[in-house]
């Protein structure tokens, strides 16, 4: 083709056809640049096409991480509901001798709690994706909402249960002579005497209830819901 071009050229320029030739050399020009354009335009293509590919895989990444949320947080919230009712029965003061008795779960009741994190490995890549658009994107931007309120709100509540328990603990370790039984799961007197005649034990044991079957199995909760309606967006966007 190039060769095509310049015998062209030379013809014209041999026979002093010089506005001719001049015409013919703009002419090229122009096509020389159309061809340019049709190349970075097919170029242009091909990466947006790449980027909405690797887009919607990422999207994909997310709605697993969602499904699997909504799947593991229903076993967080029956074990928070199965010990709400011993809470309350404690909170109320009607713990007795026979409840220790009837029912073994009163005396390992606030020793230890299910904390829970969000699953956020299509988030970390969508966050760093140079597709992505948080500022007018509205799938994208409820997405970072999401991840934004509950993944810090899940790490603050976490962070209060897990101090909750180490100042049980601790204050048990410095002031009672049953602490070693407890740890290892022996039943003691001396510990079940604490918790039924001491307050001190109440008042644990409401810190307890407040955390973990108030704040923690409401957030859960409204982590559900709000999953449920990016997941109805995600699955809409990537039909």
């Amino acid at each position: 083709m190039l060769n095509f071009f310049r015998k062209i050229r030379q013809r014209l320029l041999s026979e002093n056809k010089f506005s001719k030739y001049l015409i013919y050399a703009i002419g090229e020009i122009i096509l020389v640049v159309i061809g340019i354009l049709i190349a970075l335009q097919i170029n242009n293509w091909n990466e947006k096409r790449k980027e909405k590919e690797s887009l919607h895989a990422i999207y994909d990444l997310v709605i697993n991480d969602l499904e699997s949320d909504l799947e593991n947080i229903p076993e967080i919230l029956k074990y928070n509901n199965n010990k709400a009712p011993l809470l309350k029965h404690i909170i109320k003061g009607n713990l007795s001798q026979n409840d220790y008795i009837s029912n073994n779960d009163y005396y390992n009741l606030i020793g230890g709690s299910e904390d829970y994190n969000l699953k956020t490995k299509g988030y970390e890549q969508l966050r760093h994706f140079n597709g992505s658009d948080f500022s007018s994107n509205e799938v994208q931007i409820k997405i970072n909402d999401f991840y934004e309120k509950y993944d810090t709100r899940l790490d603050a509540l976490n962070e209060l249960a897990l101090d909750d328990l180490k100042s049980n603990y601790d204050y048990w370790k410095e002031n009672f002579t049953w602490y070693p039984d407890y740890l290892i799961g022996k039943e003691s007197s001396g510990f079940i005497h604490y918790s039924i005649e001491n307050m001190d034990y109440k008042n644990r044991v409401a810190n307890y209830f407040f955390l973990n079957c108030g704040l923690i199995s409401e957030a859960l909760e409204e982590i559900m819901i709000e999953a449920n309606k990016i997941l109805i967006l995600l699955r809409e966007k990537n039909k």
